[in-house]
């Protein structure tokens, strides 16, 4: 039998058992009935894929008797957690079809700062990527950078197992892993961690994209610069060769700024400016940004996209219906993020009862913990184990145990907006192992990186990260919250 049928199989196994297991343990019959659903979906996902276990998921809550199929589909699609993946997916998609995001990646290369020294060169090959990404995928911006990393390492003579040609190829995936952590903007973890915020706090006021945003940016750029120390003073390449490089043939191959293009970032401004005028506005146009504010995050991206479709350039739209939602629309994350929402809510009900059982579980061990040590844990748990697995899995972990902890008070002194925000960042910083996240396997698949230097670079960012999120990230979030 193969692995992903006797996965698929256990898992089964153990939500058909849960269905009919008596309360044991404190724990109720709807208690166990969720537990089981919880821990066969995390099979599913860890082992088998993410696709169909997300509708099993959804179709497995369901049938539990307190849950009714109606609400079960409300709490998956009517968050607006999904929909919003998908239309910030499209215009992220236009601003990459139309060539724009590649004609930034090439501008910045191609200035004179990059070409001052080696190391200069490397800075701005390693901030590239952190820019560019901070509305794009991480998956297809990796995919910009590998050709032009394949074509610097060509013109270089490096050999793969050249350590600088390494420490490159690792420092473009990190910075890309990274640039998720930048802004929600396009980024299902920074997304769902802010949905599971207000899912798990319910009075709380929801995090703001421009909150989380700033928090990111500011935390990405010290992690940034922690890199560059690393590579230059720990890892040490040797960069003399990279004062061969030409890179007149970028500069030839850039064009003239196409209408479409034009047209493609004027939208995506207008939708950006649309969710951060309101909390800009409030205080001068107070109507103004009351009304932008009951339009919320989606129906802004919503309208940029109409427009995309409909604005012509030469006679074609800006994008094609169909093209876009085969090839621009995440539809997999789509599926992903409902099934989580579905799980998060079913988890936290008071039917299935499930926060007391954690909280008398957890409680003993974390009750004596400093505010701050909580903080360190939960931040480490959470980078931890996105370089084990699946960081969308992982999210979805320490999201749906801790945040409800915090919110019950079994850990006190802990604000659950600002951890929520260390959860979404640290989420993406999946660099250390192949099984992270799709850029890491991707570094390794090219054959320019190996998964030994991978493990040992990994390791030493991802603590650097941890410190960085406790002791800065963490206490920015208070500042703004």
């Amino acid at each position: 039998m193969k692995k992903r049928d006797f996965l698929s199989a256990a898992a089964l196994v153990i939500f058909l058992v849960s269905l009919f297991l008596p309360p044991m343990g404190g724990l109720s019959r709807a208690s166990i009935q969720v537990l089981g659903i919880f821990i066969s979906t995390m099979i599913l996902w860890l082992g088998v894929s993410i696709t169909w276990p997300s509708l099993f998921c959804i179709a497995a809550l369901a049938v539990t008797p307190f849950l009714k199929g109606d609400d079960v589909l409300v709490n998956a699609f009517g968050n607006w957690i999904p929909t919003f993946c998908i239309f910030t997916s499209v215009l992220c998609y236009a601003l990459s079809k139309t060539g724009f995001l590649q004609r930034v990646a090439v501008w910045m290369l191609t200035r004179k700062i990059a070409r001052k020294t080696p190391f200069s060169f490397v800075a701005v090959l390693f901030l590239t990527p952190l820019v560019v990404g901070s509305i794009m995928g991480t998956v297809a911006l990796f995919s910009i950078f590998i050709p032009l990393l394949n074509q610097i390492f060509i013109d270089l003579n490096y050999k793969r197992e050249d350590k600088t040609a390494q420490v490159l190829m690792f420092g473009v995936m990190f910075t890309s892993c990274m640039s998720a952590m930048t802004t929600p903007i396009s980024h299902t973890f920074s997304l769902m961690a802010i949905s599971y915020h207000q899912q798990f706090f319910p009075g709380e006021e929801q995090i703001p994209i421009v909150t989380f945003s700033i928090v990111g940016i500011l935390s990405s750029i010290i992690v940034y610069a922690l890199l560059l120390l690393v590579t230059k003073y720990i890892i040490r390449p040797d960069l003399s060769g990279i004062k061969e490089l030409d890179i007149g043939s970028l500069v030839e191959s850039r064009t003239p700024l196409s209408a479409k293009e034009i047209v493609s970032v004027s939208v995506f401004a207008l939708v950006v400016a649309a969710w951060l005028l309101p909390g800009i506005l409030g205080e001068v146009f107070p109507a103004a940004a009351a009304f932008l504010t009951d339009l919320g995050n989606v129906i802004p991206a919503i309208i940029g996209v109409i427009l995309l479709f409909v604005i012509k350039v030469g006679g074609e739209p800006i994008l094609d219906f169909d093209d876009t939602f085969k090839n621009g629309a995440p539809w997999r994350i789509w599926l992903l993020v409902a099934a989580a929402m579905a799980l998060g809510s079913a988890i936290t009900s008071d039917e299935a009862g499930l926060l007391p059982w954690f909280s008398g579980i957890v409680e003993p061990v974390v009750a004596g913990l400093p505010s701050m040590a909580a903080v360190v844990l939960i931040t480490f748990m959470i980078l931890f184990l996105t370089n084990m697995m699946s960081n969308a899995v992982a999210l979805i972990l320490v999201s749906t145990v801790m945040l409800p902890l915090i919110a019950s008070g079994a850990i006190s002194g802990v604000s659950g907006a600002a951890v929520a925000i260390n959860i979404g960042m640290a989420a993406n910083v999946a660099v250390s192992t192949p099984l992270a996240s799709a850029p890491a396997v991707m570094s390794v698949g090219t054959g320019w990186l190996s998964n030994s230097n991978m493990l040992k670079w990994g390791a030493v960012m991802t603590i650097l990260t941890c410190l960085i999120m406790t002791f800065v990230s963490y206490n920015i979030s208070l500042l703004l919250i």
